[in-house]
């Protein structure tokens, strides 16, 4: 299979024809010029679409990230643990533009500039098991000391530039490219994307499809080579949409200001954004937003409604989380409009609620009272504390599916035990989805156990509706015990609506 029709997960189900176009549609608003100056850091348009080096199925050695949105407590620790540390490691690099040494990066600076993409990518909700190889590196590097010595952007540089390589140019074309960020620095500028068209930057860093990178970064320059090696789509194809800012609990500083764009991309056949339309609500009030024009590949606005940070109102740190309702209609996927809506809760992550605390204590309770609650301390700790990845079973993991649906409790535990994915998808349908529809709650239970995540959601529709559909009472109950993304979903549902999605049988899983 060519490395130009793997490029086809941006839209799944497209004809190769298609995908390519849509691509082009995408890579159009955040094309070809050069940077244009910004105050503080340089952000050029971000490089154009083209096929990566490598589609690959191999596994990476790369840990997972894992964070659970839906979990105050937990996004609060995960920023404090595992973003801030690595943004104070220091620059070393070994090069200089005088003779044009590209120089090294340490491997400590290396793993913090990592470190911050996988958090941002596991925030975001697409595989943070990412990683950097050497081959890609240093193109990356090489680029950024161009950058460097010329003090400009451009993913086309002349021979004509200072430091020239072909090594750099082969480099700045498969990068998003700064000046005056590097390292970790770097990584939050690619994903705030302020004031770029398109928010390309974004979309290469955060792509579900992305494996394996490249990093280089000069004084005062860096290069994040975003074509590296990608996922085949089936491996990423239940990732239905990025939201950035996400869906769930949010460091306010990810979002909660006026000049900082909000995007939404869906993925799926036929898919245009162009006519989408966006509302914001916060406290019952609409927030006033400008919307980008001519996007066909993506959703981007910012809210101007929101009040502007300051030294006066300490840079816009919430005294009480905030919540922040947004509603997206006539977005076109499978060639109908669809509406969607999510609530983004922005929280100050160093400052701990009462709510928060509360339920903090009720869980450590609970953990202490039986065994089986004990088995799901370890697996949370497990993931949320070592972050160590998971290698499934990806025979258990359909098996689980199909246990799920026929409601077999038993064998549904042993294939968990034996190390089924438990947000394993069919057409959208996970494990949790299947037994909340079916209201087989003894499933919920066990799956809630093993990590299932109930924020999950196919055309608008998680585990919660399904069963609130269905009248499971005692399983929305549950549901909305384990997550407040499923508490707000209802509360966003409409009284009156009906499930026009099908409901697969599993066996059709190969």
């Amino acid at each position: 299979m060519s490395n130009r029709k793997n490029l086809s997960r941006i839209i799944p189900s497209f004809p190769l024809l298609h995908s390519f176009i849509f691509l082009i549609l995408i890579a159009f608003a955040h094309s070809q010029m050069s940077a244009q100056s910004n105050s503080k850091n340089k952000l050029g348009t971000s490089p154009k679409i083209q096929s990566p080096q490598s589609i690959s199925s191999t596994t990476t050695n790369s840990r997972a990230l894992m964070i659970d949105l839906s979990n105050r407590e937990n996004v609060s620790k995960m920023y404090k643990d595992e973003y801030i540390p690595y943004g104070k490691v220091p620059n070393s690099w070994t090069g200089n533009t005088k003779s044009c040494n590209i120089g090294n990066n340490s491997k400590e600076y290396d793993d913090a500039t990592l470190q911050n993409l996988r958090y941002y990518r596991a925030m975001a909700g697409v595989p943070s098991d990412v990683s950097f190889d050497e081959k890609y590196n240093k193109s990356a590097r090489a680029a950024a000391l161009i950058m460097e010595a010329k003090n400009n952007l451009s993913h086309t540089p002349p021979v004509s530039w200072p430091c020239y390589s072909k090594d750099g140019k082969d480099g700045a074309g498969a990068s998003n490219l700064c000046l005056g960020c590097v390292g970790p620095d770097a990584i939050d500028a690619y994903v705030s994307d302020t004031n770029i068209q398109g928010v390309g930057h974004r979309v290469w860093a955060l792509h579900p499809s992305q494996k394996v990178f490249g990093t280089g970064s000069s004084k005062r320059a860096h290069a994040l080579y975003v074509f590296g090696d990608w996922r085949k789509s089936e491996e990423v194809s239940q990732i239905k949409s990025v939201a950035w800012p996400p869906k769930g609990f949010v460091p306010y500083k990810f979002g909660y200001n006026p000049d900082y764009p909000w995007s939404y991309q869906a993925f799926g056949s036929a898919t245009n954004h162009k006519e989408a339309q966006v509302k914001m609500t916060m406290n019952g009030k609409s927030i006033s937003f400008r919307k980008e024009s001519g996007n066909s590949g993506i959703l981007v606005w910012y809210p101007n409604g929101l009040t502007k940070p300051s030294k006066s109102n300490d840079y816009n740190k919430p005294n009480e989380d905030i919540n922040i309702l947004v509603e997206i209609s006539n977005l076109t996927i499978d060639g109908k409009p669809q509406n969607f809506s999510y609530t983004v809760t922005f929280i100050d992550p160093e400052k701990k609620t009462i709510e928060s605390s509360t339920e903090s204590n009720a869980t450590s309770d609970s953990n202490n009272s039986t065994a089986t609650n004990s088995t799901e301390s370890n697996s949370t700790n497990q993931s949320n504390t070592s972050n160590q990845e998971i290698v499934y079973d990806k025979e258990m993991s359909s098996a689980l599916l199909s246990y799920a649906y026929d409601g077999d409790s038993k064998k549904a535990e042993d294939a968990l035990k034996k190390k089924a994915d438990p947000n394993i998808s069919n057409n959208g349908w996970t494990p949790l989805m299947y037994a909340s529809y079916f209201g087989h709650k003894s499933i919920v239970e066990t799956l809630l156990k093993y990590k299932a995540d109930p924020s999950r959601e196919l055309d608008g529709w998680n585990a919660a509706s399904l069963a609130k559909y269905q009248k499971y009472d005692d399983i929305v109950e549950l549901l909305q015990s384990k997550s407040n993304n499923a508490k707000r979903s209802l509360s966003e549902m409409p009284k009156q609506r009906s499930l026009n999605i099908d409901v697969p049988k599993p066996k059709n899983i190969k």
